[in-house]
């Protein structure tokens, strides 16, 4: 797949030397991006300067540096030059010169669109040159900015298009409301969404919303690592059935999956009984290895199938040699 992603906050200038912008540091649109890569595709990367990026690496020179630090560095620098042929960057300053590269990039036609980048909602109405700092307050006057998600099926209309909505101490059903809300606005082919609260928290949960068929996925308490190859993988499931004109009727991670072992809240009484039954403390000894089978399998095109037992949770992955099964 031909991969247009962007990442990173936006800021938006109050005159020539100043400017407002959000809280982003594009860590999450970084992963998504080495998840692409690690994947085979190739990544138009449109992130904001001084984000995160796969090309750039920051280290902290007045603190000694650990052993395993190094070895990180060491496989990060192997990494990028083994995929570098499959990756373009490009950087954007502002509000503006993110709208005006994100249309050029557009009008190349991507595979997909994946627009991870938190835009600002709100820019303000800039002033020429310098406001004197004389002034003992300053009133900003904010002006609501275009929302560019709206005009990617304009431009590209082919084009898999993947949307984020972040909301602030929201419940799950506030959450999927305001996922499908932007499907209804957009087109959006798949929507990711997650809360301020979790991020702050460090606790890494995501949830995916597929128009086509009302899927809802769960993931919590997942490294960052994960859920970027999670949705990556979703992403190329999802994009090379509608290609093939086909709906996999069959989710490549069972619902039951979310349930045993990330609960949603307009789900607790499931999940509550599905975990007393399996037992919290083994639900989440087992959870790594069935999820790490899980995505080899989704990556594979191998269906997959999970079973509750009484005192286990099964595995049932169907290959062209046999079915193999994990407890």
């Amino acid at each position: 797949m031909k991969v247009l992603l962007t990442s990173g906050g936006t800021r938006a200038k109050i005159d020539d030397v100043r400017n407002v912008g959000n809280m982003s540091s594009g860590t999450f649109g970084d992963r998504i991006c080495h998840a692409l890569l690690e994947a085979g595709h190739e990544v138009t990367f449109l992130y904001a300067k001084g984000s995160k990026c796969p090309h750039e690496l920051r280290v902290n020179l007045g603190k000694q540096v650990p052993a395993f630090a190094r070895t990180g560095l060491e496989e990060d620098i192997e990494f990028f030059d083994k995929h570098e042929h499959l990756y373009t960057a490009i950087d954007y300053d502002d509000f503006d010169d993110y709208a005006k590269k994100l249309k050029e990039l557009l009008a190349d036609k991507p595979d997909v669109v994946i627009l991870a980048a938190a835009v600002s909602d709100y820019i303000p109405q800039k002033s020429d040159g310098k406001i004197s700092s004389e002034f003992s307050t300053l009133d900003i006057h904010m002006i609501k900015a275009p929302k560019l998600i709206n005009f990617v099926k304009d431009i590209s209309p082919d084009s898999f298009l993947v949307g984020f909505k972040l909301l602030v101490n929201s419940t799950g059903d506030e959450l999927i409301a305001a996922m499908e809300k932007q499907v209804q606005k957009t087109g959006a082919d798949l929507v990711v969404g997650n809360d301020l609260r979790d991020i702050k928290a460090n606790q890494h949960s995501l949830t995916i919303y597929n128009p086509k068929n009302h899927d809802i996925l769960y993931f919590s308490n997942m490294s960052g690592h994960y859920l970027a190859k999670t949705l990556v993988a979703k992403i190329s499931n999802i994009y090379k059935a509608k290609n093939e004109k086909e709906i996999a009727s069959v989710s490549p991670y069972p619902q039951q999956m979310s349930n045993v072992f990330m609960p949603f809240d307009w789900a607790g009484a499931v999940g509550g009984e599905m975990l007393k039954n399996l037992g919290l403390e083994h639900g989440k000894k087992i959870a790594g290895d069935i999820f790490d089978a899980m995505l080899v399998a989704h990556q594979h095109d191998l269906l997959v199938r999970t079973g509750i037992g009484n005192d286990c949770m099964m595995l049932f992955i169907d290959t062209p040699r046999g079915n193999f099964r994990q407890r």
